[in-house]
């Protein structure tokens, strides 16, 4: 993992957050992760609250994709003991800026929500202004 700039072999038993870009080459690149996590549950926990650096080629032409939660040693990516994917919500990170935590939960809240909320848009038309309701 990438332990602040340095890459650091992963302790035995212990998850990593990686994050999946894409570019408009089709090119897809994978960030390391950059904490470590005792458990898969603790990750979940924690893969939107993550706080970590982008690298300046993602950050300028990166389209976010999502994360892979994944264990040490992991070799079956199928196995959901072992390895995680979550894709990127309609506005998690997105291209050219990436998020932290805090933006992202709302939306990945509403994502996850079992029957969505119902939103009205109210515009004033003299001032062009709108209220979400």
């Amino acid at each position: 993992y990438d332990n602040g700039g340095t890459l650091t072999t992963v302790s035995n038993n212990k998850f990593t957050i990686q994050h999946v870009f894409t570019f408009t080459s089709g090119n897809i690149k994978l960030q390391l992760g950059q904490n470590l996590y005792s458990s898969m549950i603790e990750a979940k926990e924690n893969y939107l609250l993550e706080n970590f650096v982008v690298e300046p080629s993602i950050q300028a032409n990166g389209m976010f994709l999502g994360h892979i939660i994944v264990k040490k040693g992991c070799t079956d990516l199928t196995d959901t003991n072992e390895c995680l994917f979550i894709n990127a919500g309609k506005f998690d990170f997105g291209s050219g800026s990436i998020a932290t935590g805090g933006s992202a939960t709302l939306q990945s809240a509403y994502d996850n929500t079992a029957s969505a909320p119902h939103i009205t848009i109210n515009e004033n038309t003299s001032t062009g202004a709108f209220q979400l309701k």
